[in-house]
Parts: C-alpha cells; structure tokens; sequence
C-alpha cells in the first residue's frame, strides 16, 4: 500500500506540474484552445480525485467548467490565481470556491410541487432536479457524497429517511437538490420527479423531516466485486486501481492480455478493465480470447484508450483523453449489474 501511494504521489507530482505549467502558458495567449485548456483541466481533476487531493479536485473542476466557455478578463485572472493556488501541496480553497460559485440571488420559486413515490416537495425548497450517476459517488468523511459545482453535498435515498426498505442501487438515481438556510442535501429517489400544481393525493413532506444526517452504510461501493485492470502503463494501472479501490473494489493487475490471461483462467474476476495497445497481446486480442473461452465469454468488459472505438467493438469503450472518474465508475457500475450473456445456441 505504501508502494502504490509513493508510486501515486510521484506520477501526480509530474502531472499536476506538467499540467499547471502548459494551462498557465495558455492562459498567457490572447485566444488560448478552449479544448485544451479543458483537457488539462479535466486530467489534473481526475488525478487528484484518484490521489484524494479533494480541495485539488474542487478547484481544478472550477477550472474545467469555465474553460467551457469563453473567459472574461476577470475569469482569466481568477484562473490564473486559482493555478498558482493548486501548485501548493496544502491550499486554502474557501475564498476561490466562493468567488467561482457565488451564491445565487434569491429568487422568489413559483407555487408548485415535486412529486414523487406518493410524496411531495414545494418548489421553494428544491434547489435542482437532475440525476446522479452511481459511480460518482463518493464516502468522504465516513458518508456518501457527490462534488457538485465544485461543492460536495451529502445524500441519502428518501427510503432511508422515511425509514422504508431500501431499493437497489441502480446505475443512475432521480435526484433533487434540497435546501433549506444553509442546510442542504441530494434526495435520490426511486422514480423521475413531477411536477404538480395541486398535492391531489400526494403527502406533503416538511425539509427539517428530511434534512438530518443519514446512516452510511446504505452505500456500498463496489461492493467487494473484483475487477482486472490491464495496462502496459505502470502509472495508467496505478491511477486505475487507486480509483476503483477508495470505491470499494477489489483491484488484480496485468500488464498485457497474456497476463490477464493467465490471472482470468486461474481465479475469479468479475470484470476486466483493459487498455487497447499492449506487447504481446492487445486488447481486441484479449477480448477475441474471452469470446473463444467457454467460461469467460460472459465477463463484462470495459475498453478504455485514447485511441478512437474498434469497429465492430461489443464491449463498453471509455477514450482516455475524455472520460472522467464518474463515467468510469458509471460504466463499470452498469457492467457489474448486466445480466450474464446468454450461452450461443448450438
């Protein structure tokens, strides 16, 4: 463990450095690449979520979403403050949160309710409606989380807050953003929200019902699955790993299709994760092998590389120039819960 983290501290060191510098000399350009400037910024966030460098993670993500749009002088020097900040180890993010996120002007919300699950909500406390994503789930300070606009909030299923059996966790949760002062919270739910102008039938919930602290062990991250991560990358591999194992998994390595042969056909996997270019045996290569195997045809696969998707690739595909933490543990999450393939017909 203490070799992974060494090994994840010297490759972060190198890319945040790598990073800051090449976003640091856009910046200085008078029409810098938008796109590459939201590259740098996206890799270095999903460095430090891998890293668990959280005040990192928030603010290089308030440098991601700006950079998708045109920046303002006064955008450009709040970048420019905010790159100096995260080339310190131990920066104090507060005062550069706020300014990226300024709180909202109060809005008068009209008269109309969220309804859900045979309950509802006033409009007045619900702040957003959206999904999240299982894989971008987070347990920070011992509870589930989700970064959100460079904030973190707390969450919890309304089940558990109304004391209900809880559902299974599915790949993508209904969601409400609860506010009340400045208490707040992410409501996931077991069906899409509507709206309603009337409660008609439905229950009226008061947020302080809602607004408490919920047990943590509703979530479970990967729930102990084990998944084989193949890369010829020693660095790739160990960014990888440190991911899917603060999220509960259970993490094998190979550094080629042949290693991830020899460790698939001798224990138990639950599903490979693989880059595409490898020595000896590639990824396409690897997968064609799964196919002709009898007992490894069904194992959910995941191809992750920064080159464009195979032709004719049935496997899931993540590029590795674009994809972020969230998909991946999205798209591993989906793949753990699809139902095995059935066998050919003879």
């Amino acid at each position: 463990m203490t070799s992974l983290r060494h090994r994840l501290m010297v490759a972060f060191a190198q890319e945040r450095s790598e990073h800051l510098q090449c976003i640091r000399t856009l910046l200085s350009q008078s029409q810098p690449s938008k796109e590459e400037l939201f590259r740098r910024a996206h890799t270095l966030k999903g460095a430090a979520s891998a890293l668990g460098w959280t005040v990192g993670e928030q603010l290089a993500e308030c440098l991601e979403t700006a950079f998708q749009k045109t920046l303002t002088p006064a955008q450009r020097q709040l970048a420019l403050e905010t790159v100096d900040r995260l080339e310190s180890d131990d920066p104090q993010a507060d005062d550069l949160m706020a300014r990226w996120n300024p709180a909202p002007a109060p809005t008068v919300a009209a008269d109309f309710y969220w309804g859900f699950q045979g309950y509802a909500l006033s409009s007045r406390q619900v702040e957003r409606v959206f999904q999240v994503e299982a894989g971008a789930l987070q347990i920070w300070r011992q509870r589930p989380s989700l970064l959100l606009n460079g904030r973190r909030y707390s969450l919890a299923p309304l089940s558990l807050l109304l004391d209900r059996p809880l559902p299974a966790q599915p790949p993508r949760w209904p969601a409400l953003l609860l506010r009340q002062g400045q208490r707040a919270l992410i409501l996931l739910l077991e069906e899409r929200p509507q709206r309603l102008r009337q409660l008609q039938t439905h229950t009226l919930l008061h947020p302080s019902r809602l607004l408490r602290a919920p047990r943590a062990s509703w979530f479970q991250p990967g729930q102990g699955a084990t998944i084989l991560v193949v890369d010829d990358s020693a660095t790739t591999r160990s960014l990888q790993c440190a991911i899917l194992e603060s999220h509960g998994y259970r993490v094998l390595q190979a550094a080629d299709g042949l290693e991830a042969l020899a460790i698939l056909t001798s224990q138990p996997v639950d599903l490979l994760l693989t880059d595409l270019q490898m020595p000896r045996l590639d990824g396409l290569g690897l997968l064609a092998q799964l196919q002709a195997h009898p007992q490894l045809r069904s194992l959910p696969a995941v191809l992750i590389s920064s080159l464009n998707r195979p032709p004719q690739l049935q496997a899931a595909y993540l590029n590795k120039r674009t994809f972020s933490q969230s998909q991946l543990l999205a798209t591993i999450h989906a793949g753990l819960c699809q139902p095995p393939a059935e066998p050919p017909k003879p």
